[in-house]
């Protein structure tokens, strides 16, 4: 939370951990690996700052995270099944947080 200031790294949106309106309630998405190395679920590099609607969408296929270091370059593309009249906002085009 300190290193994104609340900030969604996949809608730019300033998030709160107390909001009822999934656009804006904070949640934290663990990037790939996870699985494989369990000692990185704890490690701040492999963990973004989300809304909950766009960790959602994340979890759900709907929105592909190309990276998995939160200190190199970070990119967000809505899959190749999702039709542009299916998607509810626009994403960033991706994270520079060196």
């Amino acid at each position: 939370d300190l290193r994104d200031g609340g900030w969604c790294w996949v809608t730019g949106r300033l998030t709160f951990p107390w909001k009822s309106d999934a656009r804006y309630r904070r949640e934290h998405h663990h990037l790939k690996g996870r699985n494989i190395k369990p000692e990185w679920v704890t490690r701040p590099e492999r963990i973004i700052t989300v809304c909950a609607e766009a960790h959602a969408l994340i979890t759900q296929g709907w929105i592909v995270v190309e990276g998995c270091h939160a200190r190199k370059p970070l990119l967000f593309h809505w899959a190749t099944h999702v039709k542009p009249r299916q998607r509810p906002f626009e994403l960033r085009a991706g994270r520079f947080n060196l």
